[in-house]
């Protein structure tokens, strides 16, 4: 990362010497002080009125359809719309006790009630459910004179996606009856799952461990250590194994039935036309990546020789390259790191990793009950709050700039409407890894020995061979787990794990030595319940990493950037990165990208060589 010196073009960045590494106050747990007093706030059940209570006036007044005559009252209903979604269209409190729930999965009479408000939105929603409904079925002439009515320029890109969903749309009854049952064919099940697994604990070296924490603790840990702590954690995945059977069985067959109520020709396609990608974009994607899975093969085997192991087990794969622990971090030096690489990249991105460790905005530390892995949660007309669990290492700090590049993104979309200030998932993996990327080579720079910089490259490499191969080995999982379930009635959990062991040996390649009792990690990897969502991390990095060499080849490129964070939902996210020179379409960028990430993994091959020669 070029560190406000001078560009190719002259032009430098100026960093706020005020917000250099120093101490300061911060919360480690979420603060929701400023909105509710707690899960008991009267305000909850205000809110949840006036939601209901805007819903049905809306249905009052449009549910005749009449609005459907002209281009004149369809407009006009639109604004009344795009009101009653500024004004109550968030599920403001319910979003709240998620993130409570979360926090601490053990009280069961907030996860009851909250299960209760839940359904009671859903049925509010039932009541309004017509409108988009009816825009999707409208007359092919008449979308096309809408699309073309300058008058509806604040709206076009919204209708387009509502008029293409259109052909997926089941009749208003059928709607209604699939929201409703979401709850139980689906909800229910993955957060019965989570609850028992994050009630997991792991008995290592005198203490009781969450499981969310020991998951995340084997990597960090010497070879005896780690080979301890993952002897342990199995057994723990093995003893839950029955629920994730029966859930995955369960969310994997009511998607098979609804993709064919809806006309989907395959278990991602929904997804991929969700996420406002085109399915030949994707497929390209995966086919480019899984062609090329021997470039992660090289790695892991260069890295086997760097750890001095002829084998990886699973405990090995992201292991420290140093036979001892890696040195602990404070939580202190995660935060303080985190805003000074950014501050770099601008002064104003520092300010929001600041803040929001001020404000309490970010829950940091893992605990019994607590969700395991980090994500990112904005909401309209609400704080973005980042939830982690931070372990004391390097790791963590990729984490925080990871999720505060979603946070950055959540926050300047909000300058959009109401309609477009959410984005796609595939856009949101590019901005959080694009300051993941550059907060790592930042790392790299400054890195106070070789040693230490090796490390640093080693963790780099590590994330982007995860993000790309290791992600697409979950969709190939995830496709063969819904294939299965679809052509065989089920898989039981034996089975499960013995694909999932099958994928990761094709992910990691000959140098592979594990078990398929290590398959059974599947049951700790929350994204396979979102559906093929994984491969917007492939996508993403491959387009961040573009982004990230124009940016150090001209840091006034940053405004470029800027811009496609606050684009939000306004355009499809191919027309997004038109913008910055960047074509997702092109078969050659993926190929190009993962070319780059094969000629990176040449020049790790060659420093680890030179160490190992160096050591003999």
């Amino acid at each position: 990362m070029n560190k406000g010196k001078t560009t190719s073009k002259n032009t430098k960045i100026k960093a706020d010497t005020s917000l250099k590494l120093k101490k300061f106050a911060f919360k480690t747990e979420w603060d929701f002080s400023a909105l509710y007093s707690g899960d008991k706030d009267p305000k909850i059940e205000a809110e949840i009125k006036v939601m209901e209570d805007r819903r049905n006036a809306f249905a009052k007044k449009y549910s005749n359809k009449k609005f459907l005559s002209s281009t004149k009252t369809i407009l006009s209903a639109m604004k009344d719309w795009e009101k009653m979604q500024d004004e109550a269209g968030f599920a403001k409190c319910i979003w709240y006790l998620t993130k409570l729930n979360d926090a601490d999965s053990s009280n069961q009479e907030r996860k009851s009630r909250t299960s209760l408000l839940t359904q009671r939105i859903i049925k509010a929603e039932n009541e309004i459910i017509f409108f988009e409904l009816s825009l999707s079925k409208l007359d092919s002439k008449l979308q096309k004179e809408i699309l073309n009515d300058k008058s509806f320029a604040p709206y076009k890109y919204y209708l387009k996606k509502t008029f293409e969903a259109g052909k997926h749309l089941l009749s208003e009854s059928e709607e209604k009856i699939l929201s409703l049952k979401y709850q139980v064919t689906y909800k229910m099940w993955v957060d019965a799952q989570k609850k028992l697994l994050n009630a997991q604990t792991v008995k290592f070296q005198k203490r009781d461990i969450p499981i969310s924490e020991a998951l995340m603790l084997r990597h960090q840990l010497g070879f005896k250590e780690r080979h301890e702590l993952q002897n342990k954690i199995i057994p723990v995945l093995k003893a839950v194994s029955h629920m994730a059977e029966a859930e995955l069985n369960a969310v994997y067959t009511d998607k098979k039935i609804e993709d064919e109520l809806r006309g989907y020709k395959t278990p991602y396609q929904a997804t991929v036309e969700g996420y406002e990608n085109d399915l030949d974009t994707v497929e390209n994607l995966i086919k480019v990546i899984n062609d090329n899975m021997k470039v992660s093969h090289r790695f892991f085997k260069a890295r086997a020789k760097l750890l001095g192991l002829e084998k990886l087990g699973s405990a090995d794969l992201y292991a420290p390259i140093t036979k001892t622990t890696q040195k602990k971090i404070s939580l202190e030096e995660v935060v303080s790191k985190t805003i000074e690489s950014f501050n770099k990249i601008k002064p104003e991105f520092a300010n929001y990793v600041k803040s929001f460790a001020e404000n309490g905005q970010i829950d940091f530390l893992p605990r019994k009950g607590k969700r395991a892995g980090a994500y990112c949660s904005p909401g309209h007309n609400v704080p973005t709050y980042v939830l982690m669990n931070a372990i004391g290492s390097i790791d963590d700090i990729c984490t925080l700039s990871h999720e505060m590049g979603h946070s950055i993104h959540s926050e300047l979309a909000k300058g959009q409407p109401v309609l477009y200030e959410d984005y796609t998932i595939s856009v949101a993996e590019v901005a959080s890894t694009f300051f993941e990327q550059l907060v790592i080579d930042d790392l790299i720079e400054n890195a106070e020995n070789d040693q230490e910089r090796l490390r640093l490259l080693d963790e780099k490499m590590k994330g982007d061979i995860g993000s790309v191969f290791r992600q697409i080995s979950f969709f190939n999982f995830e496709l063969a787990l819904h294939d299965k379930i679809r052509k065989d009635g089920g898989a039981s959990k034996e089975e499960m794990a013995e694909m999932f062991y099958k994928e990761s040996k094709n992910f990691v390649g000959p140098v592979f030595a594990s078990t398929v009792d290590d398959g059974y990690t599947f049951i700790g990897i929350p994204h396979l319940r979102y559906f093929f969502y994984v491969y917007t991390y492939a996508l993403g990095q491959i387009v961040s990493r573009a982004l990230c060499a124009k940016y150090n080849e001209d840091h006034n490129f940053i405004e470029k950037v800027e811009e496609f964070l606050r684009s939000g939902q306004s355009m499809s996210p191919r027309d997004i990165f038109l913008k910055t020179g960047i074509d997702i379409a092109d078969p050659k960028f993926i190929q190009a990208g993962i070319d780059a990430i094969s000629d990176d993994v040449k020049k790790y091959e060659a420093i680890v060589n030179k160490v190992r020669k160096a050591g003999k």
